[in-house]
């Protein structure tokens, strides 16, 4: 005999976050790997990768404000 309520859908029709099973532990895997990439090359040249860094953070404005001069043109 089953402990859940009948109105509970089965565990197969549950709404998934990405649509299918695993896919929080694909993003944290994921996300996981990323900040090891980043923090071997930030210790291993931290000059070089901080260069990098400043750079691609300049840019995060500079797309944001691109992006809404794009979206009023519309």
């Amino acid at each position: 005999m089953s402990t859940q309520p009948a109105t509970a859908e089965p565990a197969h029709e549950l709404p998934r976050a990405l649509g299918y099973t695993g896919s929080t532990a694909i993003v944290i895997g994921t996300l996981a790997a990323a900040l090891t990439i980043v923090g071997n090359a930030l210790v291993r040249s931290p000059l070089e990768s901080g260069i990098r860094l400043v750079l691609v953070l300049v840019g995060v404005p500079i797309f944001l404000i691109w992006k809404r001069k794009e979206v009023s043109n519309r």
